[in-house]
């Protein structure tokens, strides 16, 4: 089970904390075969160990493709048909331009931020020392962000609606 901890308002801790079970995919073991078009290609095995790791930073979880089996490809949004890997909202935060969702897909093992209305989004990724790995912002043209890494690690999305600034849990 990983620690969530949820922080509020400019980064200040709130009381609240979760502990959330990340789910595991069974799968037969293999080996990572060759993608056409520079997609990921990542053996069921490797998913459900840590999911598809840094191949995913950077990435647009709507139509970056995962090659599971070599012939067969899903993104981090949708998982694979007939499984419960689809991504899922694990919190959000209302603002009144908007509101911003973190999202979590336990296929890939990635989060990212996605937004309604005009709020701003950015998705930052923490080692569980708490420590800053890296962020990543609004892919242009969309309401959410490029996705990173969560296999091991933290996320956290961060809204701004004018001076109104506020943070998801980091899950």
């Amino acid at each position: 089970m990983r620690m969530r901890i949820r922080t509020g308002i400019a980064g200040m801790a709130t009381a609240a904390s979760v502990l959330v079970a990340t789910p595991a995919i069974a799968a037969p073991s293999g080996s990572a075969v060759a993608a056409p078009d520079g997609a990921a290609s990542v053996a069921l095995s490797t998913l459900a160990a840590s999911g598809c790791g840094s191949s995913c930073d950077f990435k647009d979880p709507n139509t970056f493709k995962i090659y599971y089996d070599g012939t067969h490809y899903t993104t981090c949004v949708d998982g694979r048909p007939g499984y419960s890997e689809a991504a899922k909202t694990v919190d959000s935060v209302w603002f009144p331009g908007g509101t911003i969702f973190l999202r979590y897909s336990p296929f890939c093992r990635t989060i990212w931020t996605k937004r309604s209305g005009s709020v701003g989004v950015t998705t930052t990724s923490f080692y569980t020392s708490g420590s800053k790995r890296t962020s990543a912002g609004q892919i242009s043209g969309t309401d959410w962000t490029e996705m990173l890494n969560d296999s091991g690690l933290l996320g956290q999305g961060k809204g701004a609606d004018g001076p109104a600034v506020a943070y998801t849990i980091k899950y």
